[in-house]
């Protein structure tokens, strides 16, 4: 509850969507700063990076088992997305993936420079590309159908003080809203049988 109104203040002065960019750069630097902060000469952790990194470089993939276990990670959190999105309580939720998406990417590339050198930036480029594209635009269609909406609903509430009902959301809406799923299982379909061969080459091409 804090924390809405503490959003809801700084909204006055911040844009919605240039603050899903001011929350991922501070959470970036925040991760690089936690990747220095517990960083640890450990010669087990880059053994065990040295050993999936062959796997990957000369093991067979195996595709069908790679889908159904990306499959099965990738739904849940789409379906809570869904869910949270459609009760209407979904606009901090992605907000705070933003974040944490953030802290992530600035805690890994950290990681991978730190044991591989600017490789080590290549190659997490390398790992999350092309699935993460769509993962990402699917990600941003929702959080700014949210973001619209929300301006919507108070605009409403502020002229006739009635409130929206998301059971009441016209087909459009409706086919804006189930469309970032369409995205991100193209982005599975990806990660799954595109990444796999691209980061192989990689490996055996650079490193």
């Amino acid at each position: 509850m804090g924390f809405a109104l503490k959003y809801r203040h700084y909204e006055r002065y911040i844009k919605p969507e240039n603050l899903v960019y001011i929350i991922f750069l501070v959470s970036f630097i925040v991760g690089m700063l936690l990747s220095f902060l517990f960083q640890k000469n450990d010669a087990q952790e880059a053994l065990w990076l040295e050993q999936i990194l062959q796997y990957v470089k000369y093991g067979e993939i195996q595709y069908g088992d790679m889908f159904f276990y990306v499959l099965k990670r990738r739904i849940i959190t789409i379906a809570i997305i869904i869910l949270l999105c459609i009760s209407g309580k979904g606009k901090f939720f992605l907000l705070g993936g933003v974040g944490l998406a953030g802290g992530f990417a600035g805690f890994y590339i950290t990681e991978f420079i730190v044991a591989k050198g600017i490789l080590g930036s290549l190659l997490f480029a390398v790992s999350i590309f092309p699935h993460y594209i769509c993962y990402a635009y699917g990600y941003m269609c929702l959080l700014h159908w949210m973001i619209k909406t929300t301006k919507k609903q108070k605009n409403i509430n502020q002229g006739s003080q009635k409130k929206i009902s998301f059971s009441n959301i016209d087909t459009q809406n409706l086919i804006k809203k189930l469309s970032p799923v369409a995205v991100v299982i193209m982005g599975i379909l990806l990660e799954c049988y595109v990444n796999p061969f691209i980061l192989k080459l990689f490996l055996k091409i650079f490193m």
